[in-house]
């Protein structure tokens, strides 16, 4: 088991690496940023203390040409977290309202400077703008921020059944559990831009789990099975047609 989890990462590492100079090449990484603004995020002073200095550590260990495999699952979940803020960004939603329990979705709030208003919508990537669901269930804002309109429907109305538990879906993604188990545990990942849902992977127990939510988004297939080529693995195969 060890050794798969070392030929994973070493696989993994290359396009981390990557993306890192794709970032660097682009100028997302000037003024002084590292480009992981995802950490402000994170309620706990300390964990986004911890967070920078990775995002810091990874990137001058990239520089001088020794990529640490030991950063890679803690810089898998920045990736998300970044994808997740620069989301928030797009749409002008409060940052603090996708972590904290207490905010409902702007879509459920009226008034012509809301994200909600219809005219803001078309400047917005498509994949980002609401579904019906979005708009007239009231819900948390944590699932508007995912670039997959059929994973917000379904999410949204099962939530509204009793169906669907987004503590549950949080604590997947993030592992923030930290269970020390050889299972494999649900997983996204994002490469490339937050909005695209072909910039994002996930792996087969992500969509064992959770695969009910993206049908409708055969997007998030083709871009998963891109990242896998690209570390020479094998296509997955799940009918993500509605």
């Amino acid at each position: 088991m060890k050794q798969e989890v070392f030929r994973q990462m070493s696989q993994l590492e290359g396009v981390i690496n990557e993306t890192i100079a794709e970032a660097e090449s682009a100028g997302r990484l000037q003024n002084g940023t590292t480009g992981d603004e995802g950490y402000s995020l994170l309620p706990c002073p300390k964990r986004r203390s911890e967070l920078m200095i990775l995002a810091q550590e990874a990137r001058r260990n990239y520089a001088l040409g020794t990529p640490a495999p030991r950063q890679l699952s803690a810089l898998v979940k920045l990736n998300l977290l970044t994808a997740l803020w620069r989301n928030t960004q797009i749409l002008g939603f409060n940052v603090h309202s996708i972590c904290e329990d207490e905010f409902i979705s702007p879509y459920n709030l009226q008034g012509p400077d809301l994200p909600c208003y219809s005219r803001q919508e078309l400047s917005w990537p498509p994949y980002l703008r609401p579904t019906e669901a979005q708009k007239k269930i009231t819900h948390h804002p944590f699932l508007d921020v995912f670039p997959f309109p059929s994973l917000r429907e379904a999410g949204i109305r099962a939530e509204e059944l009793g169906f669907f538990d987004e503590d549950d879906f949080c604590l997947d993604i993030f592992h923030l559990d930290d269970k020390k188990d050889s299972v494999e545990r649900p997983r996204m990942i994002v490469w490339g831009e937050s909005w695209d849902p072909r910039g994002w992977e996930v792996n087969v127990a992500f969509l064992r789990k959770w695969g009910w939510m993206v049908r409708g988004c055969p997007e998030l297939l083709e871009g998963t099975n891109y990242w896998r080529e690209k570390r020479g693995e094998k296509k997955l195969n799940f009918n993500l047609n509605p």
